[in-house]
This record gives structure tokens, sequence and C-alpha cells, in this order.
């Protein structure tokens, strides 16, 4: 199912009414067949992991008090830990419903009430989604390489726009518009867990947890001109960075720190 509205509120993120899904895409079966090899993947203490996530927090800071939206939250771990930081409400959204499954109990599992956080199926270039309450923060970890066309990545941004309160921010880790897929450096698999494959034009295979999956890449002109058209502003891509906790990162990691295939992405809605 997807959720055409979603009622939200400071204590109250979901009320929903619900509406039949659009054809699902290839994304969702993939990840609804996989979703349990997936979450052992984003659950790993690996070298790799450690640098995504200090990276993407990094970005997205202080959360005390905001309401967020979380688009691709797939098991929830995103939304979860933005909810034990302090965030007032939080909606979780993912196109595969066994991913929002798993989210779901893996909330009922970590205790944290749906007086603050819910979890929801969603497409996220659904033209039609709108909070009645706009949010402070929309964040996007690994949602934007599943746009297969500029049409769809502006779609996205769209979505984001529209359901962000003005001078609010959208927070996105994606595939870097720099790195050169055709030549992967062969320390992937072993130290991030996952490798890939060039295919034709700028779709990507990203083999992980055993699954080959289609993603895309999209150039700095891309991102920005449909950032624009999407009625977003102040583009800005955030370096990768290694957690002080652990310092050793750094030289184990460097090969990946100079040379990343994903990257952090901002943009704020103008005021």
């Amino acid at each position: 199912m997807r959720i055409a509205r979603i009622e939200m509120n400071v204590m109250a993120p979901l009320a929903g009414r619900t509406t039949p899904a659009p054809a699902p895409t290839a994304q969702a079966p993939a990840y609804d067949r996989f979703g349990a090899t997936y979450q052992d993947w984003t659950e790993s203490d690996s070298p790799y992991r450690a640098i995504e996530l200090y990276s993407f927090l990094t970005a997205v800071g202080d959360v005390d008090g905001l309401r967020v939206l979380d688009l691709a939250t797939g098991e929830g771990r995103i939304a979860r830990l933005l909810a034990r930081r302090g965030a007032a409400a939080l909606l979780g959204t993912d196109l595969s419903p066994e991913m929002v499954r798993r989210a779901q109990a893996q909330q009922d599992t970590d205790g944290i009430g749906t007086d603050r956080l819910r979890f929801a199926v969603l497409d996220a270039t659904d033209p039609h989604f709108a909070l009645p309450v706009q949010v402070d923060l929309v964040t996007a970890m690994y949602l934007l390489p599943y746009a297969a066309t500029e049409a769809a990545l502006q779609a996205m941004f769209a979505l984001a726009e529209r359901n962000l309160r003005p001078g609010g921010r959208l927070v996105a880790y994606t595939a870097s518009p720099d790195y050169d897929f055709r030549r992967p450096d062969p320390r992937l698999r072993s130290h991030c867990g996952f490798d890939y494959r060039a295919a034709e034009g700028n779709r990507v295979e990203l083999v992980i947890a055993g699954q080959h999956v289609d993603v895309w890449q999209w150039d700095r002109d891309t991102h920005a001109r449909a950032l624009e058209a999407a009625g977003l502003s102040e583009l800005r891509w955030h370096p990768l960075r290694c957690p002080p906790q652990r310092p050793g990162l750094a030289a184990e990691m460097a090969f990946y720190l100079s040379d990343p295939s994903c990257i952090v992405l901002s943009a704020c809605k103008p005021d």
C-alpha cells in the first residue's frame, strides 16, 4: 500500500488514510526478498558503516525537538537513532513493505513509543504526498541512487521540499557524482561489504548482501538542476569523516576516504 496522506503533529507522527499502491518498482521486491541479510549488513560494525553513520549524523547535526521525515528508512536505523537523539516526532517511510515491517518490529524491541515514531510504506516519488504539518528535517539514506531518471530524482527532491517548512533542511547520503564506478576498488567488498558492476549509461549494479540491485549515478549538474526545479537551494556536498573514537580508521580506510563511492548531500528550503 501507499500512504496518500499521513497526519503528523509533534506527539502523533502518524494517523493514516491509505490508498492502493501504484505498480511496484523493481527495488521494492528486491528488498522484500533479502530484507534479513540487508539488515545484517546495516547493523554491522564494519569500518565503512562507522564512517557512513558518523558522516551522515555530523551533517544532520542537532535534532533535539525537531520534526523529521526519514525517507528510504529501511529497517528504521536512522529514524531510531534520531529519536534517541531527541527528535520530537518522526515518520520513517520506505517503498518496501518488508523493510517497514522490520522497522516496526525493531521499534518494539527498542521500546521507542509510537507517540514519537511511526513507519509507513511510501513511494518517495509520489507527487501527491503531503504532511499536514511540515517538518524541520528530511533525511534520506540511500534514496537518491534509486532514481532511474532525472524526472524521478526531481520528484524525490520535490517531495522533500513539499514537506519541509521554510528554512528546513534535506540531508541525504547518496552515490558520489565523482566516483568512477567502472573501476571500483577491490577492497570495497572486504572493507565495506559491497561491490559494484558498471552497466550501460549511468546505471550501476550494486552487489550487496548477496544480491544485485540497480542504482544510478547522477552528476553534480543534474543534482543542482533537479534541486532547483524542486524549489530547494544551497546545495552542499559534505566530505566523509572518521569518528574520533576510532583513531585508526583513517589509515585503514584511506583508500575510500580519498575516493568515496558515496557522499553526503544537503540542501535547504528557502525561507
